[in-house]
């Protein structure tokens, strides 16, 4: 059906990942080209960046692969798209958030030959996220929002830490599967220099089935002119104080930024399920199971209903609400007036 709609896969590559899932499966990243191998301007669409928010990814992606096929989704000349599925796809498998060693992929984005970042106020969290007393727990969080604000609260325990792998937001110590597969993509897909409209899937902040578009490029730059000439005032910047994303470390979001033209931006689709507060409580629940002493398998069993219903909520109204506006934003990037 692509190839009759002139988008036959041109470039697959496979990134084995060397452990196994939960039942002795296989594991890997998968990278398709689809469209001309020379086109100028590039759509990429990935999903599972944190591997349990990879179940709406790639139905978000096989929802677009059949609107391509079904003619409800065009993509303009000289375009192509790069679907990457799964690019933590341990996490996926075991249904968390974070890969084998515990690390957050979207915090793994920094140069490790430098000093690890120390952020001053994650100390004061650290505590918190590793209290197995939710009571406990609780009240302290409660305290230090107090003591923060809302603002500096997100950024203290979202924005990314390098030193606690059994806790959440882990950046990890050096370069993960998933960090390494991604510059793999850009190398062998011969992406950088091209204009590129990327799309990171993910789920599980903001409000019920809001699709919310992240730009974390930096304020007043030709990337946030792009992505705003792409789709308006729906942007959110961080940075700018008007989302529901905190700036953070060790984004995804940076490796590619180092390789994009002026025309061309990097963008995180979030979509919400339950507030703020339900994903650290799910988050933190979940590390303090993996830190126990049970086997993989148990722990899995353990967590995987939590994480599913925070980050794939069974739900038909949410889902359909994802896979619309997922649509939406295709529907404008195939419009021919964005590139």
């Amino acid at each position: 059906e692509l190839e009759e709609q002139g988008l036959a896969p041109e470039y697959h590559e496979i990134f084995k990942h060397p452990q196994q899932g939960p039942y002795g499966e296989s594991l890997a990243t998968d990278a398709i080209w689809l469209g001309s191998l020379s086109a100028e301007n590039v759509i990429v669409l990935g999903s599972a960046t944190h591997g349990a928010e990879g179940y709406a990814g790639s139905a978000i992606q096989s929802f677009i692969l059949h609107c391509l096929t079904r003619n409800k989704l065009r993509l303009p000349p000289n375009c192509a798209l790069v679907l990457v599925h799964a690019l933590n796809p341990w996490g996926m498998a075991w249904h968390r958030r974070c890969d084998e060693q515990g690390i957050d992929v979207n915090r793994n984005f920094i140069d490790f030959s430098q000093p690890l970042p120390q952020p001053v106020a994650y100390e004061l969290v650290r505590e918190c996220l590793t209290e197995p007393d939710e009571v406990r727990r609780e009240k302290a969080l409660a305290s230090l929002l107090d003591q923060l604000g809302q603002q500096g609260f997100d950024e203290a325990v979202f924005g990314g830490q390098y030193h606690d792998p059994l806790a959440p937001f882990y950046g990890g110590q050096q370069k993960s599967f998933s960090r390494e597969v991604t510059e793999s993509v850009l190398k062998q897909f011969a992406l950088a220099g091209r204009n590129l409209m990327v799309i990171d899937l993910h789920t599980g902040l903001g409000p019920w089935g809001y699709g919310e578009l992240i730009c974390d490029h930096p304020i007043d730059t030709p990337q946030e002119a792009f992505a705003m000439k792409a789709f308006g005032e729906s942007v959110a910047m961080p940075a700018r104080g008007n989302s529901f994303s905190a700036v953070k470390e060790g984004l995804l979001d940076y490796a590619w930024h180092q390789v994009m033209s002026e025309r061309s931006c990097f963008l995180t689709l979030e979509f919400g399920t339950y507030d703020s507060r339900a994903l650290l409580k799910t988050l933190v629940d979940e590390h303090l199971v993996w830190a126990g002493d049970s086997d993989a398998k148990v722990k899995h069993g353990e967590s995987y209903h939590r994480m599913m219903q925070h980050f794939c909520p069974n739900d038909i109204y949410w889902r359909q609400s994802v896979l619309f506006k997922s649509w939406q934003v295709m529907d404008r990037l195939c419009s021919g007036d964005v590139f």
